[in-house]
């Protein structure tokens, strides 16, 4: 959660914003559309146009939403690193694991974002299939690399080595217990 300052609390463009502070507080804990809708109400029933308050308020936000989008790069980031060689994941098990279901979507560029390099190829469609287009130079380079970590690939689809039936979650990321 962000803390702001209640001293002194100045713009990023010079001017005072008074005791509007704590309106922000409580605002940044709302939906967004709420956000937007209560900070053109403030707008517009000013006395002056109060455009530097508006531009705090969404600076706030944005920076708000970078801190979500960084959390959940390295939750999907660790998610991607922990799993075993030989073994794939599709986008939507990553995501579930990292804990963020439904965000199948965002995993890609998610892994794209990495200063670190990831076993990215380890992670494939939910039928199984290699990310890229068949033929592709990035298709060649995923299916190669599977390969050499020993996975089979029939007719462009990743087949498992064994049965994952038997073995929990945790263990197919982590490996066995030790």
């Amino acid at each position: 959660m962000i803390t702001l300052s209640t001293s002194k609390p100045v713009s990023p463009f010079g001017r005072d914003l008074k005791g509007t502070f704590s309106t922000l507080q409580s605002l940044l804990r709302t939906k967004a559309i709420n956000f937007t809708l209560h900070l053109a109400t403030i707008h517009f029933r000013s006395r002056r146009n109060n455009i530097d308050l508006i531009r705090a308020a969404l600076a706030l936000k944005i920076y708000s939403m970078a801190n979500s989008q960084f959390k959940f790069d390295m939750a999907i980031w660790d998610t991607v690193s922990r799993i075993a060689s030989g073994r794939v994941m599709s986008y939507g098990e990553v995501a579930r694991a990292a804990g963020y279901p439904g965000r199948a979507r965002m995993v890609s560029k998610a892994m794209s974002r990495s200063a670190e390099p990831l076993p990215w190829y380890r992670v494939v469609r939910a039928d199984r299939t290699l990310a890229f287009e068949v033929g592709s130079e990035s298709y060649i380079k995923q299916q190669s690399l599977l390969k050499k970590e020993g996975v089979q690939i029939i007719s462009g689809k990743v087949v498992p080595l064994d049965s994952d039936e038997d073995k929990n979650l945790d263990e197919l990321l982590w490996g066995p217990e030790r």
